[in-house]
């Protein structure tokens, strides 16, 4: 264009400096115009840059927020759900896809709520709205809706009434979302509003409370026990208190009765009732005791071997006392199968039975009637008991004993046997006020009976009786495999037998033992069918004869029967023995039955094996289960023998010298262990046996045991030394022969354990 411009401009002859000059001008008007496009060209691009940068910003913060929310509601242990306007699935949380068992919020998405929903409701259990505001929505128009899905959806369909001001809704419903784990939930609904108040959707949150239910419901059921468990020991102290204060008023009155008078018989009184409120007194501290060691889980129990029979015959004779108190009529039955000797805990075991007896009789009216029952038990026999209980297999050599006892006394009612053989509880309070007792007696027995590996139960009818039973697990004992009561050599073959009661239960009995025995046995249930008997047979060789019968009683039968062989009846008959059967006690009868010519006694309830020692003796030969009554033991004699008695209390010492003046022994006192240590090793040959009690002044019983041993007197390191404490927990035994004792006596003493001790070590 220059170009043609200079050749234009030439050719009109214009001057060439002058268009140079022109065109220098334009160009640099051009350059300035160019810069200036340049320059806005470049704050072109600086914003579109900036505009760039900010959108990217923004994107970027957008995209940490939804992170953010996502987190948020993916950490949410809630499930959350939203919907649109038209009610439909729009955004819910893994927790309920999860719980739901759906694969991807896909399969749902859209879907309308009831339809994702009514799965998963228990349609029978009915909403129950929570909140002012849901009471509004359902004054407003929403009562009487049945149930929770209905509501729900009157609630989608009604977002937009305005007239119930409502923001939220509440309800509480199960639900089985997980499919067999029904759970319980807050359920919240709030409309969702844009920026224009419009309704846009809703959301929904399910808060699962069924764990805060359940804790709140433990925690109440937690506060109800302690307030239950603390009103019970109060009533457990109050009877404790009862119980200790009423036997200590007899002790304490009596004695001062006994003080007060001159009157022999009145003093012998004063003394039996003393004896007896003590035997009472230390039998509620034994259940106490008993009662702490299981709480402090230190019962223990210590295997041994012994009679099956012996034991339940000297369980019989401490009830009988109290059975002849009441005029109860008291039976026992053996199972012949039971292993004459078994392996158990002999004085757990009898105390046991000991505290079912006592019951038994306790809540038993005067002339009503008790029954011992021991059976040996099959696995078959117990197999509905073993499922209920879960108890093992039996173990080789191992068998099941089943003890029962039942009463025709006053009953239990079904609420009341839930309460039996637990702590510090009885059937009613009111019965430790009209009957005593401590209430610990059942849980005691309870636990004991499952320590052998069994367990304890009650059949009872209210008015009409109970059964206590108990089944425990023993091993068989070597001594016998079976019960023996024939001795070796000698037959019963040949004998003939008569016994008389009027009981028809004591008939069957000796029926029952004719069979085992293999003996000749006829029955009779009065005296006069027993004298008709003897005429018509000519007589019998052994006569069982009760003492109390209708019309003629069993001495008077005697006395027939003599007059029947003293007037010429056979040999047979004149070498006959008459044994009295009876439930009083021998010492009662004695002299008036010898008179008339009953040479031996048994006492009821009858044992087979008592029969068959009885028998035996009758034949000329020992017995084969010698039954031992504490109460008519001769005191034996240690005339020359020497003990060392150490003991600290002065009233000990006194009630130790008074229990074994009988026995001839020379006792030799010392205050505490340094001077009974001094005593000894002055003349170490000079003492027999040493009683040593444990907690003395100076130097226990411990020590002064461990210098003896160290003694070098040959003497020394054998004499018996046998402790002596109130402390009777196995681990107190143990202690007390760690450190070189022979045996122990708890205390307070009594006659029978002291001379087992003296029996034992000096013969």
């Amino acid at each position: 264009m220059e170009a043609r411009y200079l050749k234009g401009s030439m050719a009109k002859n214009e001057d060439p400096l002058r268009q140079i000059d022109v065109l220098k001008k334009e160009n640099t008007k051009l350059a300035g115009q160019l810069d200036q496009a340049r320059e806005e060209l470049n704050k072109a691009k600086a914003m579109t840059a900036a505009q760039t940068s900010l959108f990217s910003a923004r994107i970027a913060v957008q995209q940490r927020q939804e992170n953010y929310m996502s987190m948020l509601l993916g950490s949410s242990p809630d499930i959350i759900i939203l919907f649109d306007g038209a009610g439909c699935f729009a955004y819910c949380t893994d927790v309920f896809l999860k719980a739901a068992g759906i694969g991807n919020f896909d399969l749902i998405n859209g879907k309308r709520f009831r339809e994702v929903f009514e799965p998963f409701a228990k349609n029978d259990v009915s909403a129950q709205t929570a909140g002012s505001e849901a009471a509004a929505w359902m004054n407003a128009g929403a009562a009487g809706i049945p149930n929770w899905l209905d509501h729900i959806d009157w609630l989608f369909a009604n977002m937009n009434y305005a007239e119930a001001g409502i923001g939220a809704n509440s309800l509480e419903e199960v639900l089985d979302i997980s499919g067999g784990n029904p759970r319980k939930y807050q359920i919240h609904f709030t409309p969702m509003r844009g920026d224009s108040g419009a309704v846009e959707g809703a959301v929904m949150i399910f808060h699962d409370v069924t764990d805060i239910e359940n804790a709140k419901n433990e925690a109440e059921k937690a506060r109800e026990a302690a307030e239950r468990a603390s009103l019970v020991k109060s009533e457990f102290l109050a009877n404790m208190s009862h119980e200790i204060r009423t036997p200590m008023n007899a002790i304490i009155g009596m004695t001062n009765i006994a003080r007060a008078s001159n009157n022999i018989d009145k003093i012998q009184y004063c003394v039996g009732k003393i004896s007896d409120a003590s035997e009472h007194l230390l039998g509620v501290i034994n259940d106490i005791l008993d009662m702490s060691k299981i709480e402090a889980n230190k019962l223990e129990l210590s295997y041994s071997e012994f009679s099956f029979d012996k034991m339940l015959i000297k369980m019989a004779n401490v009830i009988n006392f109290r059975i002849e108190e009441k005029r109860q009529i008291f039976n026992a039955r053996v199972d012949k199968d039971i292993p004459a000797a078994i392996i158990c805990d002999e004085q757990r075991l009898s105390q046991v039975i000991a505290n079912l007896l006592s019951n038994a009789v306790k809540f038993t009216p005067e002339g009503g009637t008790v029954i011992l029952q021991a059976q040996l038990k099959s696995l078959e026999d117990l197999k509905q008991r073993i499922r209920d209980d879960g108890l093992p297999e039996l173990e080789p050599n191992e068998c099941v004993i089943q003890i029962e006892v039942s009463d025709t006394g006053i009953g239990l009612k079904p609420e009341q046997t839930a309460l039996l053989f637990h702590s510090f509880q009885q059937a009613d309070s009111g019965i430790s006020r009209k009957f005593g007792g401590t209430g610990l007696g059942l849980a005691i027995s309870k636990r004991i009976v499952e320590m052998m590996g069994g367990t304890i139960w009650v059949d009872s009818e209210f008015g009409k009786g109970s059964t206590f039973a108990f089944i425990i697990r023993v091993k068989q004992g070597e001594k016998a495999s079976k019960r023996s009561l024939l001795q070796a050599g000698i037959s019963w073959d040949n004998l003939r037998i008569l016994a008389v009661d009027d009981m028809p239960e004591i008939l069957e009995y000796f029926n029952e033992l004719s069979d085992q025995f293999g003996v000749y046995c006829d029955i009779a249930s009065s005296a006069y069918e027993a004298l008709k008997l003897v005429t018509e047979k000519g007589g019998y060789d052994i006569y069982f004869v009760d003492w109390k019968m209708p019309g003629m009683d069993g001495i008077e039968l005697a006395r027939e029967i003599g007059k029947i062989k003293s007037a010429g009846a056979s040999a047979l008959d004149k070498s006959a023995t008459i044994i009295l059967i009876s439930a009083q006690d021998w010492n009662t009868v004695e002299s008036e039955a010898r008179e008339a010519g009953i040479k031996k006694f048994i006492q009821k309830p009858l044992f087979a094996s008592v029969i068959a020692d009885t028998i035996n003796e009758c034949l000329g030969v020992e017995e084969s289960l010698p039954v031992v009554d504490a109460k008519t033991e001769d005191h034996a004699d240690y005339t020359g023998r020497r003990i060392l008695l150490a003991e600290d209390i002065e009233i000990n010492r006194e009630i130790v010298l008074t229990v074994l003046e009988p026995s001839g022994l020379e006792i030799v006192c010392a205050e505490n262990g340094r001077i009974a240590l001094e005593k000894y090793s002055a003349d170490p040959a000079g003492f027999d046996i040493i009683f040593m009690d444990i907690h003395m002044p100076e130097m226990d019983g411990y020590e002064a045991t461990r210098r003896i041993r160290a003694l070098e007197a040959a003497a020394a390191k054998t004499v018996p030394i046998i402790a002596m404490t109130a402390n009777v927990f196995k681990e107190d035994i143990e202690k007390c022969l760690a450190v070189g004792m022979d045996d122990h006596i708890g205390k307070p003493l009594d006659f029978v354990g002291v001379m087992r001790i003296l029996r034992r070590f000096l013969g």
